[in-house]
């Protein structure tokens, strides 16, 4: 009688911000703040004092790229994909 759907208590629950639109999404909002960092790792690389320079870049850089690379993990190694849907 009910065993061909799941029971509404046995579901998983996604959050909104978990879903793979959402990473997508947010993957792509970041690929522009990663390749600003970098130019920016360049222009401070070619000043003189760049050690006072390059910390921003550098966190720039290092934060979005770690974030990207969480989405994208997040995305390609999601369990249970029709569970999502």
């Amino acid at each position: 009688m009910g065993w061909e759907k799941k029971p509404v208590h046995r579901q998983k629950h996604i959050p909104w911000y978990d879903s793979q639109t959402v990473c997508r999404i947010t993957f792509w909002l970041l690929f522009p703040i990663l390749l600003l960092g970098i130019t920016g790792l360049f222009e401070a690389l070619k000043t003189d004092n760049w050690r006072q320079n390059i910390w921003m870049p550098a966190a720039m850089s290092l934060t979005s790229g770690w974030l990207m690379l969480r989405m994208a993990l997040r995305v390609i190694f999601r369990k249970d994909e029709e569970d999502y849907r």
